[in-house]
């Protein structure tokens, strides 16, 4: 937050976070963590106040690809490589401001998904930071403190493979 309290909104860049649920695709309307972890890191939920079905996660609403288009974010966050993949071929969706400059960024997922309430949150907020801010948070070495992570709170050594599951 100390890095970031200054930056003026019009130079945050609009994110959006997203998940599955069966075929359909759902935002983070901003009443979950991620909308949190979007504005201490330093960009603008584009989806806060998106309203109607909810069939996931508390805090994320149906949406279309239209509505996704009139937010038309800078960043996509998703939940899979599924998601990524299917909105990057969807010619609907090809003119996102994401999609053309390939900003579609997967968030990991270990124990359990790091974008919701749990254990890895304290990994989350350091990948958001990361992802919306790269410059600004290039200390930030999401493989160390992943690494340390696991090691400390779950005893578990993170090998070279769990490193690319994690992030790829």
């Amino acid at each position: 937050e100390a890095k970031t309290a200054s930056i003026p909104e019009t130079e945050r860049p609009t994110v959006v976070q997203l998940s599955g649920a069966g075929d359909s695709l759902q935002a983070n309307n901003g009443s979950a963590i991620g909308q949190e972890l979007i504005t201490l890191a330093g960009g603008v939920n584009a989806g806060a106040g998106a309203t109607g079905e909810s069939k996931g996660p508390s805090g994320q609403t149906k949406i279309d690809p239209e509505q996704l288009l009139s937010w038309n974010p800078e960043l996509l966050l998703v939940d899979s490589t599924k998601i990524r993949d299917s909105i990057k071929s969807d010619p609907v969706l090809s003119g996102l401001k994401a999609v053309q400059n390939n900003n579609i960024i997967v968030i990991p997922n270990g124990a359990m998904a790091w974008a919701y309430n749990g254990p890895e949150e304290y990994l989350a907020m350091q990948f958001f930071a990361k992802a919306i801010q790269p410059e600004l948070f290039a200390d930030i070495d999401m493989e160390t403190a992943a690494r340390n992570f696991y090691s400390t709170y779950f005893g578990f050594e993170l090998t070279d493979d769990d490193m690319r599951t994690l992030f790829t």
